[in-house]
C-alpha cells in the first residue's frame, strides 16, 4: 500500500508524464505523420488507464487538479483533431481509390446490432 506522502508526487510525476505524451501527439499531429500519432494515441491511452485513483486525487493540490483539467480539455482538443485527420484521409483515399474503402470506418455496417465499434472506442 502507497503511504500518504507519496501520493502527490506520484500524481504529478502521472501528469508530466501524460502532458509529455499529449505535448508529442500534438506535435506529430501537426507534422501530419500518421503512423506516429496512431503510436502516441496507444501511449496516451495506457498513460490514461495508469491514473491515479481517486483517493490519490482528493489529496492532490488544488494546482494539480487544474492541471489535470487542462490535459482533461487539451485531450479532448487533440481527439478532434485526431478524427477531423482521420476524416480527410478517409475522404482523399475514397476521391483517389474509390473501390480500397468498402464503408467509412465510423458508420453502422450491415447486419451489426448493439452499440458499434466506435460508439464503445469513444
Amino acid at each position: 500500500m502507497k503511504s500518504i506522502a507519496s501520493t502527490p508526487t506520484d500524481a504529478q510525476a502521472w501528469m508530466t508524464r501524460l502532458n509529455g505524451e499529449l505535448d508529442q501527439l500534438e506535435l506529430q499531429l501537426l507534422q501530419g505523420d500518421a503512423l506516429a500519432v496512431q503510436t502516441l494515441c496507444a501511449r496516451v491511452q495506457t498513460t490514461l488507464q495508469a491514473s491515479p485513483d481517486a483517493a490519490q486525487w482528493q489529496l492532490a493540490s488544488t494546482d494539480l487538479v487544474h492541471q489535470a483539467q487542462q490535459a482533461a480539455l487539451r485531450f479532448g482538443r487533440l481527439r478532434q483533431g485526431v478524427l477531423r485527420a482521420v476524416a480527410q484521409n478517409q475522404r482523399a483515399l475514397q476521391a483517389l481509390m474509390p473501390e480500397a474503402l468498402q464503408a467509412p470506418t465510423y458508420e453502422r455496417r450491415g447486419g451489426v446490432r448493439g452499440p458499434g465499434r466506435a460508439y464503445l472506442s469513444a
